[in-house]
């Protein structure tokens, strides 16, 4: 699995999670990203956060993204 770490700054302020996450992450749509939201893989602190937390400066976010499922 892999775990990335993100430090949230001032032109961030106030964004939703998920809209940054996705431009964060071009490599992800925005609707996967919601999808790891819903099953607790995005946390803050070690508490699971929902699409529509707005982030604030210096929040430091931990996402999990599990590996890709073989066909």
């Amino acid at each position: 699995m892999e775990t990335l770490e993100f430090n949230v700054d001032a032109s961030a302020n106030n964004i939703r999670i998920d809209r940054y996450l996705a431009d964060q992450c071009p490599e992800h749509s925005r609707s996967y990203i919601q999808k790891l939201l819903k099953e607790g893989m995005v946390t803050l602190g070690g508490k699971a956060l929902k699409a529509n937390y707005r982030l604030r400066e210096k929040d430091e976010i931990e996402i999990k993204i599990p590996p890709a499922m073989e066909p």
